[in-house]
């Protein structure tokens, strides 16, 4: 399953017919940088890695139950196939609130692996670091979007799926 979803993004980031660039253009001007856009992409690429990176840190006894819950809803939320931007129409574009949820919720198992004292593999080290970057961009480009993302996964870590249901009414 996450085999697949690599080779159909890494396909989709290399097709130059795909209108990622005119949807980010479209949304936030002449700011969209090549160096923007790859950011963005790199980011979209990232998801099945994150995915299989934080499934094997649900097996670790320092993650409490609600954060290895969480990677559960984010597979769904991924498969699903009503989510805020739809990836049949979008095309690559319609992975960015994917990969925003999914780096969201691996950047939440990060750091509290780091709570717990765990060190992190360089990998994840950069991440973090990038992520920053990252983040921005996304809220740059999907405003309502990210905010709504950011909201579902802040209360799933509470407990609260209520905001995460919502999304598939």
């Amino acid at each position: 399953m996450l085999k697949a979803l690599d080779e159909r993004l890494k396909r989709l980031s290399n097709d130059f017919n795909d209108d990622f660039h005119y949807q980010i253009r479209r949304r936030i001007g002449k700011k969209a940088t090549r160096l923007f856009e790859q950011r963005l992409k790199n980011l979209i690429c990232l998801m099945p890695q994150l995915l299989l990176r934080g499934l094997g840190y649900c097996k670790r006894s320092e993650l409490s139950a609600e954060i290895k819950k969480s990677i559960g809803f984010t597979l769904t939320y991924l498969y699903h196939p009503k989510d805020f931007l739809p990836e049949d129409n979008e095309k690559l574009f319609g992975y960015l609130d994917d990969a925003y949820c999914i780096a969201l919720v691996y950047e939440k198992v990060l750091k509290a692996l780091q709570i717990k004292r765990v060190r992190l593999t360089s990998f994840d080290e950069g991440f973090l670091r990038q992520f920053v970057l990252m983040k921005r961009s996304i809220k740059a480009v999907i405003p309502e979007e990210g905010k709504a993302i950011s909201e579902m996964i802040a209360g799933m870590f509470k407990g609260d799926y209520r905001s995460f249901y919502v999304v598939f009414q």
